[in-house]
């Protein structure tokens, strides 16, 4: 029966979306081969591209977790308390804050023989040191807090909330902060922080960048006020351990499976080709009998249709799941595995039109020769 397209004639496209639906339930059009190859392909490349992607989200998290994107600059009295804080609203600069230390140390009445280190420190400081929102406001955060080193508070016997004797009197525990032993300067390590009024002068200023910018020195000096030329000014890595610099864009941009998109569409090609292939001799006879190349097209397309809608169904909720459980924080892996399997999806859309392309009724007697 001769079938041709015609966009007066809604009786032709009736019967070509009914013959593609019996084609699809009756397995002539290999829709559970295709899904199947499709989904295997894609997936080992989601897979793939997302551990890597997933290892370097994990490199940028542990190089700013372990303070390696924090500076500290040090300038005995001449860091101006306010301007540290406000540093936190430069473009780069995630969190600023400024210390200095007090000359007597503190004893708790528990706890005598034990020395602690004691710093004053800006609100901003507390940010830094991961007790307050990023975008929070140095006014918005509460002076007169005390602040004690989490393991510190452990040796000593307090929690937060707790009232307790020390050498200068009634204290209050208002928080307490970690700062573990993984090679970060031990300025903090066995101290308490007293939260003052970011107003007058410091001696250090600590600011967290990210992404380090390459005049992150310069940004973190603004802070310093310079009264003669004697002044000396220290600016450090909290934490040299992990390198100066991590290039998260250059080691994205490097990776291995960098090409996992144009390699998911290339082998959903060729997988789709083969498996269409085998229904050149039904695609030459169709054309034999009359059906136009755009009348096969359009079967063909609607095929994909049905095994298409549903698979795309079934693996973009998976992919939110592995965007959540492949790294520890939810990030851009949900588009990048979209693309890997948008682009397979496509390529196996192509090979699969491509194959009915290029059947033409005389390769009909050719083909059942061949088979």
């Amino acid at each position: 029966m001769q079938i041709d397209i015609d966009s007066r004639s809604p009786v032709r496209w009736k019967e070509i979306a009914g013959e593609a639906r019996r084609n699809v339930f009756a397995g002539v059009a290999r829709a559970c081969w295709l899904l199947g190859g499709i989904t295997i392909v894609t997936m080992i490349m989601v897979l793939a591209d997302g551990t890597a992607i997933g290892a370097i989200l994990d490199g940028s998290h542990k190089f700013r977790e372990s303070g390696a994107a924090t500076l500290v600059l040090t300038a005995d009295g001449q860091v101006s308390g306010n301007t540290c804080d406000l540093l936190s609203h430069t473009p780069g600069v995630r969190a600023s804050g400024a210390l200095r230390g007090r000359s007597e140390k503190l004893r708790t009445a528990n706890l005598p023989s034990q020395e602690i280190d004691f710093y004053d420190g800006t609100p901003g400081i507390r940010r830094v040191l991961g007790l307050a929102k990023l975008g929070q406001s140095p006014s918005d955060i509460t002076n007169s807090r005390l602040l004690l080193e989490k393991r510190l508070a452990t040796r000593v016997g307090l929690r937060p909330g707790q009232q307790f004797l020390t050498n200068q009197g009634q204290a209050s525990l208002t928080e307490v902060y970690g700062y573990p032993d993984d090679g970060r300067l031990q300025v903090l390590s066995n101290s308490a922080v007293s939260i003052q009024a970011a107003r007058g002068w410091y001696d250090q200023c600590w600011a967290e960048f990210w992404p380090v910018p390459a005049n992150a020195r310069s940004i973190i000096s603004r802070v310093v006020f310079v009264q003669n030329d004697d002044t000396k000014v220290i600016v450090t890595q909290l934490n040299s351990s992990l390198g100066r610099v991590y290039d998260g864009e250059s080691l994205f941009l490097n990776r291995p499976t960098r090409a996992a998109t144009l390699a998911s569409w290339c082998l959903c090609f060729v997988l789709a080709f083969l498996i269409v292939r085998q229904r050149r001799i039904e695609f030459a006879l169709a054309r034999h009998l009359g059906m136009s190349r755009s009348a096969l097209l359009i079967q063909l397309s609607v095929e994909i249709l049905w095994w298409a809608i549903p698979f795309l169904s079934a693996v973009t909720p998976f992919l939110w799941l592995l965007d959540r459980f492949l790294v520890s924080r939810p990030d851009e892996l949900f588009i990048a595995g979209f693309k890997i399997v948008a682009a397979g999806l496509f390529g196996a859309i192509v090979g699969i039109l491509a194959t009915g392309a290029v059947a033409t009724p005389g390769r009909l007697f050719r083909l059942i020769k061949e088979r």
